[in-house]
């Protein structure tokens, strides 16, 4: 449920003040379904949503936690990792991935949460331990396998991984990126020309 109203019911009710009136509306029914009482945070997550995804996630955690106080979840949590790693608190961001996953175990997203924590803490055992577990939950996923190499690369080899990201934020995606995307763009020509397309 979560998931559709992040893609498709951002600010649902036309404004922020239509949400919180929907929501205390929906408060007569708490006492049969609980999880109706998340909906009073509800508008202070979306306006949080959108401060962090424009640079302002300072402003974003106050009210990722008040949106908290009307019941966890793992999908907020997730959230308010993102805003404090990105505020440059990974020690907090790692918290509240470790808060969520306690929620829900399964949720890949907060797994590579917790591993850009990890990653932005210098701790590149804890790094090869999120990925890997979200590599087992979703191994399909083609990033979150580059994202493995790099993790298992870091993990041995830990004082060049932290040299690795001291560097320029340019500079860190080239060298850990890079090389994926230029294989990724040499199979995509081979391909191409045996096609007879290129």
């Amino acid at each position: 449920w979560r998931a559709y109203q992040v893609l498709f019911l951002q600010n649902w009710g036309g404004s922020f003040e239509a949400q919180d009136r929907v929501a205390a509306a929906a408060q007569h029914h708490a006492t049969a379904n609980p999880a109706l009482r998340k909906l009073l945070g509800s508008a202070d997550r979306d306006h949080a949503d959108d401060l962090r995804r424009n640079g302002r996630p300072n402003r974003a955690i106050p009210l990722y936690e008040r949106a908290l106080t009307h019941g966890d979840d793992a999908w907020l949590r997730r959230d308010l990792a993102r805003a404090r790693l990105a505020a440059g608190d990974p020690a907090g961001a790692l918290r509240e991935a470790d808060a969520g996953l306690r929620l829900d175990p399964y949720f890949v997203g907060l797994h590579r949460q917790r591993a850009w924590s990890c990653e932005a803490l210098y701790d590149f055992a804890c790094l090869d331990a999120s990925v890997t577990r979200a590599v087992e939950l979703d191994p399909l996923d083609p990033e979150i396998r580059q994202q493995l190499e790099w993790a298992r690369w870091a993990a041995e080899n830990p004082r060049e991984a932290r040299r690795q990201l001291d560097r320029s934020p340019l500079q860190r995606w080239l060298y850990r990126w890079g090389p994926h995307l230029y294989q990724h763009a040499l199979t995509h020509a081979v391909l191409a020309c045996a096609a007879g397309i290129g």
